[in-house]
């Protein structure tokens, strides 16, 4: 009854979600620099995983979770089929332009890289690929992938995608350290191959939200619905994810077991299916622990950290190429470290903390050009 009498309940809980995805990649990106940081946790070579491992495959899913192509079901029910699936110019427009905004990020990242010559590990994305290109490639594919089309979507691309890599020999292309120095796809082959991957898991996560009733949730329309449907809604939604997160476990497991062992480098099945499972179990955990504490509304800086995550996550990107192009860090000691990642923390978070307190008049100045329009009051979807 909490829960349902609460209309903001499951918005405020994946703000936290979100914010804290957020606020662990911003430590992650520079503590693995240093020689403190415990190298089990830093992304696995080739198999296996680390808490790093977790990254990129939780913003897919966070993005996905909040796509805007997905119209809520209430939305759609309300107007003609043909309404529900008409091909909306305005919402592709959008999510065109955020794909445009990522890949210039990711173009820049690419020339500041080289000309600084900049350390990077290539085993990653590649030579060129980076985080950027990933999401807005997956952002711009997704397009194509209908709302309705989205589960049978994501397990067609799952299912091809590790035939081709346990079959087709296409998993020992990935992993095998020789590049043709000549074909930007060789060079860039993890990234680029790793799409299909990230496609099954967006087209997943999109399933999921539709299927739990995640979108009626978190809509300005639910605060006027009558509390016996809230209810019911939201024990749907517990219920739902609690077996969808239970049956990702179980997929996992047998994939990593019977098929091929996990694989954040290739993306490949058991990956899509262990970093689904570890965002629905960590969204679980965030439900519980806030209705076994009672607790009511938002953390201020959890807020603003989601609402202005993509500049902050550029912020801290600066931060990091400063901290390693003036400092060491494979030599520091582990005093060094946690001073240099303390005070790069409380910096990202005045950030964020100054640009939520100031928004109003941010709105109307030159920041609206990379901000974008003006979020609706309701929606937690962040700025990234």
């Amino acid at each position: 009854d909490l829960v349902a009498a609460q209309t903001t309940y499951v918005w405020d809980s994946l703000t936290e979600y979100r914010s804290i995805l957020c606020l662990y990649t911003f430590v992650s990106i520079l503590a693995v620099d240093f020689e403190a940081f415990p190298r089990r946790l830093a992304k696995a070579e080739h198999y296996g995983v680390g808490l790093m491992d977790v990254g990129v495959g939780s913003f897919v899913i966070s993005d996905a979770l909040f796509s805007k192509q997905d119209r809520p079901p209430q939305e759609a029910s309300a107007k003609s089929p043909a309404a529900a699936t008409k091909f909306d110019t305005k919402l592709v427009g959008a999510t065109l332009s955020n794909a445009l905004q990522l890949a210039f990020v990711g173009a820049v990242r690419i020339v500041a890289t080289k000309l600084m010559a900049y350390q990077e590990h290539v085993g990653e994305y590649g030579v060129h690929w980076n985080f950027f290109l990933t999401l807005a490639s997956v952002k711009t594919l997704s397009l194509l992938v209908p709302t309705r089309a989205a589960g049978p979507a994501a397990a067609g691309i799952a299912a091809t995608y590790q035939f081709l890599l346990s079959r087709q020999g296409l998993a020992t292309y990935v992993n095998e350290e020789f590049r043709d120095t000549s074909s930007l796809l060789s060079l860039n082959k993890e990234g680029v191959v790793s799409l299909a991957g990230y496609l099954a898991l967006h087209c997943l996560a999109r399933f999921y939200a539709c299927s739990s009733m995640l979108h009626v949730l978190t809509e300005r329309q639910y605060g006027s619905t009558s509390l016996k449907a809230k209810r019911q809604w939201a024990f749907r939604h517990f219920e739902y994810t609690c077996w969808f997160a239970a049956g990702c476990w179980v997929l996992a497991l047998g994939l990593d077991h019977w098929v091929e062992r996990v694989s954040r480098r290739s993306v490949n099945a058991s990956y899509v299916f262990w970093v689904m499972a570890i965002n629905l179990t960590w969204i679980l955990s965030i439900y519980f622990c806030r209705l076994g504490a009672n607790v009511q509304g938002e953390v201020h800086l959890l807020k603003s950290v989601n609402k202005f995550a993509f500049l902050a996550f550029l912020f801290a990107n600066v931060l990091t190429g400063v901290v390693n192009s003036t400092l060491n860090t494979l030599v520091a000691g582990t005093a060094t470290a946690l001073v240099t990642l303390s005070l790069y923390m409380v910096g990202v978070c005045c950030l964020t903390h100054v640009l939520y307190v100031r928004r109003a008049q941010l709105s109307q100045s030159l920041f609206r050009l990379s901000l974008g329009k003006r979020k609706k009051i309701h929606s937690p979807e962040s700025e990234l």
